[in-house]
C-alpha cells in the first residue's frame, strides 16, 4: 500500500480515538491486511474492512459511522492502489441488522462486484476449517460482536406490581400501618425474572483442532458479554477457562487456553469429563435452571455407555441440553458415532456449529428453549 493509504488509515484510527472510541491495539495494520485482501477502491470494501478491524463494540456503531462518513466522505481522498484512483465521496452505510448478500451501489449507481459486495456473508458461511489465518483474525472480530441473549426464568420472589391476580399480602399489610390497620389498598405481586446461567463445554481434543480456534473466539465473546457464563474445556479431562478468557484478549485468547488446557489437541474422553462435571459442578448447582450447551463431535476414544450415563444425570440437573456438532453440517450427517449415540437420547437439540451463521442459529435456540418453562 502507498505511503499516502497506510497515512490516511493512520488518521482514520487516530479520529476515532480522539472521538472516544475504544479502537483495538494492532487495529490500523489489521485494517490495512484487509485492503490488501479486498479490492481498496471500493466503498463497501473499505468501510467493511475499517469496521471490523477498528469498531470493538455495537454500542460504538452510530459514532463510528458519523466519523467514517465525515472523515472519508469530506476533504480527504484516499491512495490505496497504486493506480493512484481515489475512494469515491459518496459511501454507501448499511445498518447493522441488514442482510450484506444483495448488490450494493457504488458513487456512480454501478453495481459493485458480487463477490466484493458481501465479503461479511462470505465469512458467515465458510466452515471454520477451511479458513485462512486472515479470514479467521477478521472473523474473530464478528464473533465479538454476537450478543448472548440470556433466557429468563421466574423466580421465587416477587415485585410490586399495578394490577394482577395475586395479592401481595406481605405488602398489604405494611401499607395497611398507614392506615390505621385497614388494608384500603391491596398490592399485587408479580413474579420477578431472572436470567438462566448458560454453560458451555467445549471439547479441544484432535479431532476438534480445525474448529477449536474460532469456537474458543466464540467462547470469549460469550464470557464477555455476560456475568452468568460459565466455560469448560474437555479432552483427556476438564478445565474450567472462564477466568481465563475473560482476562484474555481477542488475539491472545486461544494461546491463553492452551496454556491452561496442557493437552490441548490430544485424546479424547468425553464420558469421563462430563463425570468429572457432573460430580465437581453440577451437582453442586452450577446447571441449576440453566442452558448446558455441549461443542464436540462426539468421538469417545473409551467407554461410550458412560457418556450415556453421564448424559443422564447431567439432563437431570439442566433445563435445557443442547449438542453442537460440526459435522451436523452435511444433510446426510447421522449420529453413528459411538459418543453421540449414547448422548442422543439425553438432548433437547443437536445442532451444527461449523460456520458464524450456526453460531448465531445457536443463541437463537438458546434463547427460545431457555425461556420455555420446564416440562418436568
Amino acid at each position: 500500500m502507498p505511503p499516502r493509504g497506510v497515512a490516511a488509515l493512520a488518521g482514520f484510527t487516530r479520529a476515532l480515538r480522539v472521538a472516544g472510541l475504544s479502537v483495538p491495539e494492532g487495529g490500523t495494520q489489521l485494517f490495512a491486511e484487509a485492503l490488501r485482501a479486498l479490492d481498496a477502491t471500493q466503498p463497501r470494501a473499505l468501510y467493511w474492512s475499517a469496521r471490523l478491524a477498528l469498531l470493538r463494540r455495537s454500542g460504538d456503531l452510530e459514532r463510528f459511522e458519523r466519523i467514517f462518513a465525515a472523515y472519508w466522505t469530506g476533504v480527504h481522498t484516499l491512495v490505496l492502489a497504486e493506480t493512484e484512483q481515489p475512494a469515491p465521496r459518496h459511501l454507501q452505510l448499511v445498518p447493522v441488522g441488514q442482510r450484506d448478500d444483495r448488490r450494493a451501489q457504488g458513487a456512480e449507481g454501478e453495481p459493485l462486484p458480487a463477490s466484493l459486495a458481501s465479503s461479511v456473508a462470505r465469512l458467515r458461511e465458510i466452515d471454520f476449517s477451511d479458513y485462512t489465518e486472515h479470514e479467521h483474525r477478521l472473523a474473530a472480530r464478528l464473533v465479538e460482536q454476537l450478543r448472548v441473549s440470556m433466557p429468563l426464568r421466574r423466580s421465587r420472589r416477587t415485585r410490586p406490581a399495578p394490577r394482577g391476580h395475586r395479592v401481595d399480602l406481605r405488602r398489604t399489610l405494611r401499607r395497611s400501618l398507614r392506615t390505621a390497620g385497614d388494608p384500603l389498598r391491596l398490592v399485587y405481586g408479580r413474579r420477578r425474572e431472572k436470567e438462566r446461567p448458560l454453560i458451555l463445554l467445549c471439547d479441544v481434543s484432535g479431532s476438534m483442532s480445525a474448529y477449536s480456534r474460532a469456537l474458543v473466539q466464540f467462547l470469549r465473546a460469550a464470557v464477555e458479554s455476560r456475568s452468568r457464563v460459565r466455560v469448560f474445556a474437555f479432552g483427556t479431562h476438564l478445565v474450567e477457562l472462564t477466568g481465563v478468557l475473560a482476562a484474555s484478549t481477542r488475539d491472545g485468547a486461544l494461546s491463553a487456553a492452551a496454556r491452561k488446557f496442557d493437552d490441548w489437541g490430544g485424546g479424547t474422553r468425553i464420558g469421563a469429563s462430563l463425570q468429572s462435571f457432573v460430580s465437581r459442578y453440577a451437582q453442586r448447582g452450577v446447571t441449576r435452571g440453566g442452558v448446558t450447551v455441549i461443542l464436540s463431535d462426539g468421538w469417545e476414544r473409551e467407554d461410550p455407555e458412560l457418556v450415556g450415563e453421564q448424559m443422564r444425570r447431567l439432563r437431570l440437573l439442566s433445563h435445557r441440553v443442547i449438542w453442537v456438532n460440526p459435522n451436523k453440517r452435511d444433510p446426510r450427517f447421522e449420529p453413528l458415532a459411538a459418543g453421540m449415540a449414547n448422548a442422543l437420547p439425553h438432548i433437547d437439540a443437536l445442532v451444527a456449529g461449523h460456520n458464524l451463521r450456526a453460531l448465531e442459529g445457536l443463541m437463537a435456540l438458546v434463547q427460545r428453549l431457555g425461556d420455555e418453562e420446564s416440562r418436568r
